[in-house]
Formats: C-alpha cells, sequence, structure tokens
C-alpha cells in the first residue's frame, strides 16, 4: 500500500445505503478536516468546505 502503487485510483462505493451513508460520514469528516486546516493557516480568511451527497458519489 505505501509503495505508490495505488496513486491515482478510485474509491468503488457499492450502491448499498448502509455503504451511502458510510462514505458520506467519510466525507463529511474529511471536510471537517479541511475546515480545521484552512482556519488554522488562515485565521482571518473564511471558508465553505463541505460534503454533499449527489447521485454519483458522497
Amino acid at each position: 500500500m505505501g509503495d505508490g502503487k495505488d496513486s491515482g485510483k478510485v474509491l468503488d462505493i457499492s450502491g448499498d445505503t448502509d455503504s451511502r451513508f458510510n462514505a458520506l460520514d467519510l466525507a463529511r469528516e474529511i471536510a471537517r478536516a479541511w475546515r480545521l486546516s484552512l482556519k488554522q493557516a488562515f485565521p482571518h480568511k473564511e471558508f465553505d468546505v463541505q460534503a454533499t451527497e449527489t447521485e454519483d458519489s458522497p
């Protein structure tokens, strides 16, 4: 996994409800991490970082 061979691959989420919910939850956590990082790096700026669910992805 750490050999760089996996870079550029797409995460395939199955269409079942649990998988989509878990993927959206993960996307929201990633967005949260970005918000915190941006706030720390640029305390005087505002950013709108969101995770939204679309037809083909979270």
